[in-house]
């Protein structure tokens, strides 16, 4: 029913868990396709020792190219109905597949499906997109957007989403020239098409213990990719409104990447382009920013915080 999707790009010391995660589901009835994008770390030859004697696993390399040819890669290889995504640094419950196989038989016109998620660093959780309804609670065809609008995050993680294969294709899969908000452009191309099915229940922990990741560290490859989904995004609002407020929300986010980045010039031209779009708050930062003043601020704020606390007995 599943041909899972793991691409793989210097995550020697998250695969193993998350391939071992993948192993113990319930529903072993699954094909996995592994792309090593050019990892320098090991990651390959970590992830075929954790693979070595399942025959469901296969693994392929390439010439670093990027996460969305990876994935497309692994699609092109695929050949069961479904194509279930699974990043390597994250890690699934046992009951996942078990579960989106319940409700894809219950909804066969589904060509897209996602269970709740957790963002977890070590055993801290950053962020539960279950708080949105209550778990455990099934949404077809509404509860995207509008949880969007509400969290600070996206409804959904590529690692909890399970997509029709033929419908990702015929779409065109994810777009290869972006380094961030191609999972999200590549989901709203078959929301418009398909039904869609949310499951209110965590079946996937995310992990944000990498220091290099994009949210941490945005590059400019990753800047100018959320560019272009904010362009997307405000582009499709004349038919869906809700997108207008989804777009406006990333224009905010937008402008602190540009500030985390030190980007000066692309923060005074973001400025000038966005100005309608951009709460007082987030202007009052960016000014801050372009003063020189902010980081300095935001180190005295820690050090007075960190005054107040209470001496521990």
């Amino acid at each position: 029913m599943f041909c899972v999707v793991i691409p793989l790009y210097n995550k020697r010391q998250y695969v193993t868990s998350c391939i071992a995660t993948l192993r113990a589901q319930k529903h072993e009835d699954f094909e996995a396709v592994i792309v090593d994008d050019g990892s320098t770390d090991g990651s390959g030859a970590v992830a075929r020792a954790a693979i070595a004697g399942d025959a469901r696993f296969v693994i392929v390399s390439q010439a670093n190219s990027g996460v969305s040819a990876a994935r497309n890669r692994a699609i092109g290889i695929a050949t069961r109905p479904y194509v279930a995504f699974l990043d390597a640094d994250d890690l699934w419950t046992d009951n996942h597949l078990s579960l989106a196989a319940q409700v894809l038989r219950m909804h066969p016109d589904a060509g897209l499906y996602s269970s709740g998620y957790r963002i977890v660093r070590g055993d801290e959780v950053l962020f539960d997109s279950t708080r949105f309804a209550p778990q455990g609670r099934c949404l077809v065809n509404k509860g995207f957007f509008e949880a969007w609008i509400s969290m600070d995050e996206t409804p959904v993680a590529t690692s909890s989403t399970i997509v029709d294969r033929k419908l990702l294709v015929e779409t065109g899969a994810f777009p290869a020239d972006l380094a961030l908000g191609e999972d999200l452009l590549t989901w709203l191309k078959i929301i418009e098409r398909s039904t869609y099915v949310l499951v209110n229940t965590p079946t996937v922990n995310v992990r944000h213990d990498d220091p290099h990741s994009l949210s941490r560290a945005p590059s400019m490859a990753a800047i100018e990719g959320h560019k272009r989904l904010i362009d997307v995004l405000t582009a499709m609002a004349s038919e869906r409104a809700e997108l207008g407020v989804i777009a406006r929300k990333h224009n905010r986010i937008h402008c602190h990447m540009l500030m985390e980045c030190r980007s000066r010039s692309d923060l005074v031209q973001f400025l000038r382009s966005h100005s309608g779009a951009l709460d007082l708050r987030t202007w009052s930062m960016a000014l801050l920013e372009l003063a020189g003043v902010r980081t300095g601020l935001r180190r005295m704020y820690r050090r007075i915080a960190a005054g107040n606390r209470l001496p521990s007995t």
